[in-house]
């Protein structure tokens, strides 16, 4: 399926058969997996370097496996699964995070920074999965030629309320769950858990802007898990129903609807990740 830059699979089976099937995949793709909630329906990869980005020649042709384990593409990723349980089927959602080397400033040394999120890449790893789930492969070509074919939902810009705490999504809930769903993902919110029904997604948000002193985690710690000694915030990102369209704010713990800077900081981050250019 396909709605804007958005691309999931629907299954016609239940999460509980799906989820270990996701897992093997991961596994045949040559990934190992950081993380894993059965409950929650999510999956997370390691990071592991692009080796389709290693330049192809003779010399890697001569020198093959040895040249593989010492030349280094300088680019990483990783992917996030998320099962939906959606009337009696399973919605499988894709996303990934891509991490390059770069030079420092100062010319001394490289550092590793955050790159664009890359569509197509998701895409390309949902068709993947679907041949993996039993479709032959003429078959799952033919249902992501359709999906890219189908240009008909316009997508809709994210509207920020006056006090900046607040989006509103022209459109109906289901569509504005999924949107707000995947905006999280890509911009690398821990979700913990969510509730549909209730329109809720728990998350936790380190925020390194508040008048407190924090020790900021380096990105080199975040790539290779040294901890970071800040408490994060457990936070509700909530979507409830106006009818023809959605309100997506930020709750405390509890379910109190927060106003503050930190509320206006993730609806930032969330207003451009689900402003998205087209592909």
């Amino acid at each position: 399926m396909r709605d804007g830059t958005l691309r999931w699979l629907v299954v016609d089976q239940p999460a509980e058969v799906i989820y270990p099937r996701v897992i093997e995949f991961w596994g045949d793709q040559g990934f190992t997996i950081q993380s894993k909630d059965p409950e929650a329906g999510l999956i997370q990869t390691d990071w592991a370097e692009n080796r389709a980005k290693i330049p192809e020649g003779w010399l890697r042709s001569v020198l093959g496996s040895l040249f593989d384990q010492a030349f280094d593409s300088g680019e990483r990723d990783r992917f996030r699964t998320r099962l939906e349980r959606v009337n009696g089927e399973t919605e499988i959602y894709i996303s990934h995070q891509h991490m390059e080397e770069t030079p420092t400033s100062d010319g001394t040394g490289f550092k590793w920074v955050y790159g664009d999120e890359d569509p197509g890449l998701n895409a390309a790893m949902l068709a993947r999965l679907m041949v993996a789930l039993g479709s032959d492969i003429s078959h799952a070509q033919q249902q992501v030629s359709n999906a890219e074919a189908d240009t008909g939902n316009v997508v809709a810009k994210p509207q920020i309320s006056e006090d900046q705490a607040s989006i509103v999504l022209s459109e109906p809930f289901d569509r504005a769950w999924r949107r707000v769903g995947v905006a999280l993902d890509s911009a690398r919110f821990t979700v913990e858990d969510r509730n549909r029904s209730e329109g809720d997604y728990f998350i936790r948000y380190l925020d390194t802007d508040t008048g407190e002193k924090i020790e900021q985690q380096t990105v080199f710690g975040r790539l290779f898990g040294s901890r970071n000694k800040a408490e994060p915030l457990k936070l509700r990102i909530h979507v409830a129903d106006q009818g023809g369209s959605s309100e997506v704010s930020v709750q405390d713990e509890n379910g109190a609807t927060l106003t503050d800077d930190t509320a206006r900081r993730v609806i930032t981050v969330l207003s451009n990740h689900l402003d998205a250019p087209q592909p």
